[in-house]
């Protein structure tokens, strides 16, 4: 198990394990980055 993961690897099948901000913050950052 990865203790970092960057904005760019979180999605919201991600939520169980970075929590509901970060899963937000992955998806924000997802359709802002080219």
């Amino acid at each position: 198990m990865k203790y970092i993961k960057f904005f760019n690897e979180i999605r919201l099948t991600d939520l169980p394990s970075v929590g509901g901000k970060n899963a937000s913050l992955g998806e924000a950052y997802q359709e802002l980055v080219p």
